[in-house]
């Protein structure tokens, strides 16, 4: 239990977050609001176990088939196992 307790803080104190924001003119690393990513998908793929993609307010549409398809009506988003995603943020 002891072990159990202590990977898991061990997890989130190496958890990192990631930004994404559609208007963002930084750098596109994600490190923040203002150097955000534009597009979801790139920001999730970016993100490791534990990692959070934190989503400033707006749309965000697919723009690839990232588990197949070929049609436009097939593009998708992609989930990771272990990534939190969280939307709504002002994004300041």
């Amino acid at each position: 239990m002891l072990c159990a307790l202590a990977c898991l803080i061990a997890l989130a104190a190496n958890a990192d977050v990631i930004y994404v924001k559609s208007d963002a003119a930084g750098s596109g690393d994600g490190n923040s609001w203002s150097n955000a990513f534009v597009s979801l998908q790139p920001a999730i793929d970016a993100a490791s176990v534990s990692d959070q993609v934190w989503i400033a307010q707006g749309t965000y549409r697919p723009t690839s088939w990232p588990n197949g398809g070929s049609t436009e009506r097939e593009k998708h988003f992609s989930l990771k196992n272990g990534v939190s995603v969280y939307g709504g943020f002002a994004g300041i």
